[in-house]
């Protein structure tokens, strides 16, 4: 255990929180990056999908004020997403287990509702990829291991 002469933190963001206290390009990078495990800047399919995306979408992008750099929403957050963990599951190039293609379908899906469900209300709304992205039952599971102090901070 941490002792109090020691000043540590643990906290856990989810891409929702991470995406509305955006305040800087450092911040930009740690939400995109809690997202689809890259920068915006790496040179890969998926950013070239999200930005093929923004051209055909561009009424649905979120421009910020640093460095050119955006956020979806609507349906071209949808599609990013759902493209990103259907891709993830049925992904034969990289070693994944069964246990992972089980979750990044489940996530699929779960994008896939939320999207659905926000745009089939009386007045439609569109969620950001943050809002579409974050995975409740990991922010449920991480606030409890962090009520019970199961995370720990260790030395080397």
């Amino acid at each position: 255990m941490v002792s109090e002469s020691e000043s540590h933190r643990i906290g856990f963001m989810t891409p929702a929180q991470l995406e509305a206290e955006m305040a800087s390009e450092q911040d930009y990078y740690r939400y995109y990056y809690s997202l689809y495990r890259c920068l915006p800047s790496d040179n890969n399919a998926l950013n070239k999908r999200r930005n093929q995306i923004k051209e055909r979408f561009p009424q649905l992008s979120i421009n910020l004020p640093f460095n050119e750099l955006y956020v979806l929403e609507g349906v071209a957050a949808y599609e990013i997403l759902s493209t990103f963990y259907y891709s993830l599951h049925v992904d034969e190039l990289h070693d994944i287990t069964t246990e992972e293609r089980k979750y990044y379908l489940k996530r699929f899906e779960q994008v896939k509702t939320a999207h659905e469900r926000s745009q089939n209300l009386p007045y439609p709304i569109n969620l950001t990829e943050g809002q579409s992205g974050t995975d409740r039952e990991m922010e449920l599971y991480y606030s409890q291991m962090l009520l019970n102090r199961q995370l720990v901070i260790r030395k080397s």
